[in-house]
């Protein structure tokens, strides 16, 4: 009963989270990062955080502001998730960003010149040593079944977010779980010239 009960706060806080302002959820975010030594990161539908330009995390913030109802704050909450990004400068921390050419074709959130500046960004991440992109092309086979976004901090949790909830996974055998799918996954992806070769398929595609 003890176990059920800690459960269900834990749950309880977690979705207060998420359903917090958004410069508070950014702010948590900024906490975790802070402490980390190496971050995995997949997203199949969306361009992470850490990564994304100021007009690109606008739109993300405002589907989420009109969800949760705390539309007056984006402009913080924007101004906080790109001081995150300071973290990429942070040489004793490892990256690796898997994204998929599916999200960064998908006009879910921006139109061309919003996606133009997005993916023109990553690209200039691609050439930086520090930080390692990986892109999953359309045409990949997929050896592993996921359809959502996670973050791996080290071999010591996973954060997965819903709708309503931000869910820390910290069981071995979900962590091991997780990082047998990341790697199957990055089998598959482009690296390097290759990504930045399919960057610039897309960018063309939006010159259109």
């Amino acid at each position: 009963m003890n176990t059920s009960r800690n459960i269900t706060a834990l749950l309880a806080a977690l979705r207060g989270w998420r359903g917090q302002a958004g410069t508070t959820t950014q702010q948590r975010w900024l906490e975790l990062e802070a402490n980390a030594r190496q971050l995995r990161v997949f997203e199949p539908h969306f361009v992470p955080g850490l990564l994304q330009t100021a007009a690109y995390a606008r739109l993300r913030l405002l589907a989420h502001a009109r969800v949760h109802h705390a539309i007056d704050n984006v402009d913080d909450a924007v101004a906080m998730r790109l001081r995150r990004q300071a973290i990429l400068q942070r040489a004793e921390v490892e990256f690796h960003f898997l994204l998929t050419e599916f999200g960064l074709r998908s006009g879910a959130y921006g139109n061309s010149s919003v996606m133009t500046e997005q993916i023109e960004k990553i690209s200039a991440q691609v050439g930086d040593n520090r930080v390692r992109v990986g892109i999953l092309p359309l045409t990949a086979e997929w050896d592993a079944n996921v359809d959502h976004g996670f973050w791996m901090f080290e071999r010591s949790h996973v954060l997965v977010e819903t709708v309503t909830a931000e869910l820390r996974l910290n069981r071995p055998e979900e962590i091991d779980t997780y990082w047998r799918v990341f790697h199957l996954l990055e089998n598959k992806a482009v690296y390097g010239d290759d990504a930045r070769a399919l960057l610039g398929n897309v960018l063309n595609s939006l010159s259109r």
